[in-house]
């Protein structure tokens, strides 16, 4: 057995666990009645992870990358930032399309990012019947960061990944820990040591409201065709008042 080889895999191991133990990730999303939203998405990491991917300015580089080839965001603001050994990465972003920005996750294009962050992105499915939108996503950290299974649970003690949504109309089905704003916020937060173990999920089903826009086309169409009633009752009493009305000759 090459036992430089063994030792420098071990080493690479316990790297791997000391950086995955010290992951916090929050997500925050607003979703509007015309399916356009907004994101608000933290994540902070020792900044020796980012020496692997060329410090905060590689990092950054591979995000900007990566959104370019994300056509559903509509505008994005991003900062990459080092404190007292840590890198923190903060995105903001608006998008014309939820469902859009779903599909985009199981597209390919996660698969430019580094394992343990298309693991943390983790598998987003989205079915839409009638007026009814059932979102899931699946995280599977564990997976993508390993040998993180092996570690004690005191080695994630307060590091966690908190998810939060904000839904136009109240969900009618979620498996989310808190709810509140009478079902149109739902907030999950999982330990690290949980989402480590196994994978988590997050799930709900909420109506989708009528658009502005719809609305305005029904009643556009109410009046235009109440409008249209009123001229060709005019007109309908047009004709039979003449035909009603006494001839005059000569």
């Amino acid at each position: 057995m090459n036992f430089l080889g063994q030792a420098v895999r071990l080493l690479a191991i316990l790297g791997s666990l000391m950086l995955v133990s010290c992951i916090d990730g929050r997500e925050e999303y607003w979703l509007n009645a015309d399916g356009s939203g907004r994101a608000d998405i933290t994540y902070s990491l020792p900044e020796a992870a980012a020496k692997f991917h060329g410090g905060a300015t590689g990092v950054e580089k591979m995000i900007v990358e990566f959104l370019a080839e994300i056509r559903a965001i509509k505008t994005s603001s991003l900062t990459v930032t080092t404190h007292d050994g840590r890198l923190t990465v903060h995105l903001l972003a608006t998008f014309d399309s939820a469902v859009e920005m779903a599909e985009t996750a199981n597209d390919g294009a996660l698969e430019k990012l580094p394992p343990a962050a298309s693991g943390l992105s983790g598998l987003i499915d989205v079915k839409i019947h009638g007026r009814t939108v059932a979102f899931s996503r699946v995280i599977n950290a564990g997976k993508s960061l390993p040998g993180s299974f092996f570690m004690p649970n005191s080695s994630f003690e307060g590091r966690s990944l908190a998810y939060i949504v904000h839904l136009p109309l109240a969900a009618t089905q979620t498996n989310a820990a808190d709810v509140r704003d009478n079902g149109r916020t739902l907030e999950w937060n999982f330990p690290m040591s949980q989402a480590i173990r196994g994978p988590v999920s997050l799930r709900f089903k909420a109506a989708v409201p009528i658009p502005v826009w719809m609305w305005a086309a029904v009643i556009l169409t109410l009046f235009t065709t109440g409008f249209l009633g009123v001229i060709a009752y005019r007109k309908f009493r047009g004709v039979r008042w003449e035909a009603s009305a006494p001839h005059r000759f000569g």
